[in-house]
Order: C-alpha cells, then structure tokens, then sequence
C-alpha cells in the first residue's frame, strides 16, 4: 500500500515534465516565427526604399557623377542609403556584322549611336538584431542624363 503512494507523485513530475517540453517547443516555434516575419518585414521595406531612391534620381533632369550617402532620419532610423551615379563605356565593334552589305560591296561595321550609359547603382543597407543587411541594384539611363553632356562626345 505504502508504494500507491509515490505512483501519483512519479506520474505527476513525469506529466508536468512532458508539458514543460511541450511549451518549450511552442515557444522556439514562435520566436523563430517571429524573426522569420521581421526578417522579411525589414526586406520589403528595404526593397520599397530602394525603388523609392531609384525613382527620384531617374526623374531629376540631369545627375552628376560621383556619389553621395545618407540615412532616413526617424522615420527609418535603421534603414541608410547610398547612391553612385557613373558612366558606363559600350563597347565598340570591331568585327563586320554578318550579312550587311554595303553599297560600295564591303562589309558594314556596326556603330552604336551612343558610346556610353549612365549608371545609377543604389545600395540601403540595415541592421537587425546586430548583424548588417544589404540590398543593392542598378539601372541604365541615356547618356543625355548626365550633366555636362556633349552630344559630340557619344
């Protein structure tokens, strides 16, 4: 009869210990829910803001070369930008394309009405939870954007 006693004893520390790993792994469960939606909640905003800076500067009549870096103040006070504005040599051809023929019977090389680009690369980059994070991309505009531009010189 003595031993009944220490069942309900053994059977509730063992019941109580199930449940402890239970709502252990509950809760793993919805931190790493809870950073997987911060993480991505952090990537579309970084990506909006970066749609937004490319944006403004594709709008401005002309850009200058060079660079410039910033932060957003309150509003997105971990979020900071960067922009680089740059000219982009093409390449020149130098063989004949195929199957032009020109008049006076010889091969026609192809020229490019433009002999550069103007690059916008833009970078935001933030932190979370002590690690830094990076988005990045580049667009083309015609070299009529670029401030000081010389028709002469394309």
């Amino acid at each position: 009869m003595r031993r009944r006693h220490g069942y309900i004893l053994v059977e509730a520390v063992a019941a109580i210990a199930v449940l402890s790993l239970g709502i252990v792994g509950v809760q793993e469960a919805m931190r790493q829910s809870i950073l997987t939606r911060a993480q991505a909640r952090d990537l579309t905003q970084a990506r909006f803001l970066l749609e937004e800076l490319v944006g403004q500067l594709q709008l401005r009549p002309q850009l200058a070369e060079g660079g410039r870096k910033g932060d957003y103040g309150e509003n997105y006070p971990r979020f900071r930008w960067e922009y680089k504005v740059s000219r982009i040599q093409l390449p020149e051809a130098d063989q004949p394309v195929p199957n032009e023929i020109g008049p006076d019977g010889k091969p026609l090389m192809l020229e490019l009405p433009v002999k550069f680009m103007v690059a916008i690369d833009v970078t935001i980059t933030w932190t979370q939870r002590g690690n830094e994070y990076k988005r990045s991309t580049r667009t083309l505009c015609q070299p009529e954007k670029m401030l000081g531009y010389d028709a002469k010189e394309s």
